[in-house]
């Protein structure tokens, strides 16, 4: 059994995924707060591209070579509220394909063609998204848009 599902979507170990992307206000999801070199919509909108990529990897597909071109969004907001939802959308399709391979220990534990696994693919894309919702949820501090412990001004 593994945790990889649970993880994922932040039960247990970090706020739930669904609570960081929830409830943002579209005109702020354009916004970098002063110093701060993305907006949540850029963030949301690389982890978006990455997990794409990971999950072809995790399905034996072919993916380009990496090109940081690719996974940065080249507007720092959405053009408009469908873009906006739709990524929210296919973020959480993507994290529900991710969670489904993670819960079978059979998917698990096939080889890649480049001698990792399913198990350390996926592995790879928890310790990413981990790192980019946490600075979501420092975004949505900085713009006073969470309602959990707030950082504070020195």
């Amino acid at each position: 059994m593994t945790r990889i599902p649970q993880l994922l979507f932040g039960r247990d170990a970090y706020s739930p995924v669904q609570k960081i992307l929830e409830g943002l206000p579209f005109e702020k999801v354009g916004e970098r707060p002063a110093g701060l070199p993305h907006s949540i919509y850029e963030e949301l909108w690389h982890l978006n591209a990455c997990q794409k990529l990971v999950l072809q990897e995790a399905r034996g597909e072919q993916t380009p070579p990496f090109d940081e071109s690719l996974v940065w969004p080249a507007n720092r907001k959405p053009r408009d509220e469908h873009e906006w939802e739709e990524l929210l959308h296919t973020f959480f399709l993507g994290l529900d394909e991710a969670a489904g391979m993670a819960a079978q220990v059979e998917v698990l534990d096939q080889q890649l063609p480049d001698g990792t696994s399913v198990r350390g693919v996926l592995e790879d894309l928890l310790a990413h998204n981990s790192y980019h919702l946490g600075r979501l949820v420092v975004l949505r501090q900085l713009l006073g848009l969470w309602e959990g412990r707030q950082l504070r001004s020195e």
